[in-house]
């Protein structure tokens, strides 16, 4: 069944497949100003916002599609009414995409039907481009036209033909989204699945932080924890957890055995890192990838050890488990604004109380950078990380990291 992008690539590169062009609207955060064209496969242009009741059939054709004047009035009136479906938000930005997909029908076995999802495929390419601008992506599955290559080509090479594609920033963006797609499509299928478990993810939660930051955070801390569900072995240090009741509690009662020194010692660190393995082994796995993938860029020369980055990595885990086990939410309204709170402890227990700060209580005050520092953060780890999985493609060790399940197609 095809239902991936690879697989789509895969067969359009063999050529022994023929294939449409399938256009779909597709709104997003992100404004781009110049057309894009990708290896001769994905066509996206802007649409300029204009309110919907204001369209006319001539200044529709002028300022959106450009086409020639060998489209018809009825599949010109098609694709007005097609646009017309939207209303208009200044606040969103709407494309046009184009997408070249292998049809129903083999070449050679002309009555042999081969399962296909156009949706799927835009939905894999709409998430490469949310990855690469950090902006949301999104279409429907109902709403698209069906083109024949010959079609389009006929009807809108007019728009290709009067496009400046020398811009400077038009060759750059188009450049790293190419050798992305290169990189993803190179994959084989298990890890390609697996990678758009994640990406998908990134793609909602940058879609849900218009409206729910604590949701989007959730999302996104998610991504990372899938990643390094398979590619991460690391395990949580002892002495990181000398605040926790566990820590605590064991010491004093290892201390009233009167034990050796060293029996003591040695107890104490066997048991202790036991327990925050078993414990904290999800946590321990998020904090090492996003230190292995991570940009240099992102570390201070004031932590050389990373030992507060890695605090604080630990206290953007704590929250989202606080707002999926007891409904707190993050202590933010909005992405662009850092979190400030305390970590108030309740009496006679170390255990911490998150509280939103205030001036009257500062104990234990705790300051994050914003979901805006985060989703950068997370978008320099996963754009390392699939230049990672693509050199170890051929690896038996990477193989082995998978299951069959894995190695199952979605659909």
């Amino acid at each position: 069944m095809i239902n991936t992008l690879l697989e789509n690539y895969e067969k359009i590169k063999s050529k022994d497949y023929e294939t449409d062009i399938y256009m779909y609207i597709v709104q997003s955060s992100s404004k781009i100003s110049n057309n894009i064209i990708i290896k001769d496969f994905f066509w996206l242009f802007p649409i300029k916002c204009i309110k919907s009741e204001n369209l006319k059939e001539r200044k529709f054709k002028e300022k959106f599609f450009a086409v020639t004047e060998k489209i018809s009035i009825k599949e010109f009136a098609s694709r007005v009414k097609f646009l017309q479906q939207y209303e208009i938000n200044q606040e969103v930005n709407y494309y046009i995409l184009f997408a070249k997909v292998v049809n129903l029908f083999d070449k050679k076995i002309k009555t042999q039907t081969i399962g296909i999802d156009p949706f799927s495929i835009v939905s894999d390419f709409l998430h490469i481009l949310s990855l690469y601008f950090s902006k949301y992506f999104i279409t429907t599955p109902k709403d698209y036209i069906t083109l024949s290559e010959e079609s389009y080509q006929n009807e809108f090479r007019g728009i290709i033909e009067n496009v400046d594609f020398n811009a400077k920033n038009t060759l750059e963006i188009q450049k790293n989204i190419e050798h992305n797609l290169n990189l993803i499509c190179d994959l084989r299928m298990e890890q390609f699945l697996f990678l758009f478990k994640g990406l998908s993810n990134f793609n909602n939660s940058l879609l849900i932080s218009e409206n729910n930051i604590s949701v989007a955070f959730s999302l996104l801390i998610t991504v990372i924890e899938t990643f390094a569900s398979k590619y991460s072995q690391a395990k949580e240090k002892w002495d990181e957890y000398a605040d926790s009741s566990f820590y605590v509690g064991l010491k004093k009662l290892l201390q009233e055995a009167s034990l050796d020194e060293n029996l003591f010692n040695d107890l104490f660190k066997q048991i202790g890192n036991l327990y925050i393995n078993n414990t904290y082994q999800s946590l321990a796995k998020f904090k090492d990838f996003i230190l292995k993938f991570i940009g240099v860029g992102y570390f201070s020369l004031e932590d050389p050890n990373n030992i507060q980055f890695r605090r604080d990595l630990t206290e953007y885990y704590n929250l989202r488990s606080k707002y999926l086990h007891a409904g707190k939410e993050f202590p933010t309204r909005d992405k662009k604004t850092d979190m400030v709170y305390n970590l108030m402890k309740s009496k006679g227990k170390s255990k911490k109380k998150l509280k939103t700060y205030s001036e009257q209580h500062h104990l234990d005050l705790k300051k994050l950078l914003p979901y805006n520092w985060f989703i950068d953060m997370a978008k320099s780890c996963i754009i390392t990380f699939i230049g990672y999985i693509n050199i170890r493609c051929a690896d038996d060790e990477d193989k082995a990291l998978y299951s069959e399940i894995d190695k199952q197609p979605r659909g």
